[in-house]
């Protein structure tokens, strides 16, 4: 079962190399399984149990599918996309706090300035009505 949620050239050549109909059965019965309570199967593992499926019911014992390297996704190459993704949203969380900060920063002076040049207005008034 490990082999179906786990996309590998050996679990995929261990399936496909089956010869007898009701043991494939058995196969087919826990991907359906899986596929049923509701795990991420590929479309790659469903095409190859069907086909698999429509060979053993046509008496074909030896397989005609063949798994290319290509077929199976490595497990680095998605580390390594993942790495990126997270590292490019690092950045992007970063930036936008900084962001946030300068914003706070802006509004805090901005308001020092306000009270200040209202302090400073009041204080001229009230030195005009003393020279009068």
């Amino acid at each position: 079962m490990k082999f179906l949620l786990i996309l590998q050239k050996t679990g995929l050549q261990k399936i496909i190399s089956i010869q007898s109909l009701s043991d494939f059965d058995r196969v087919r019965g826990q991907f359906q399984k899986l596929k049923n309570e509701g795990y991420k199967l590929t479309l790659d593992i469903a095409n190859i149990i069907e086909r698999r499926t429509n060979e053993l019911f046509n008496n074909q014992a030896k397989t005609n599918i063949i798994i290319d390297d290509a077929d199976v996704v490595k497990e680095e190459s998605k580390v390594r996309e993942l790495e990126e993704k997270l590292a490019r949203m690092e950045e992007l969380l970063k930036s936008s706090l900084e962001d946030k900060v300068n914003i706070k920063e802006n509004i805090s002076e901005n308001e020092i300035l306000k009270t200040e040049s209202t302090k400073t207005t009041t204080r001229k008034k009230k030195l005009v009505d003393l020279q009068k």
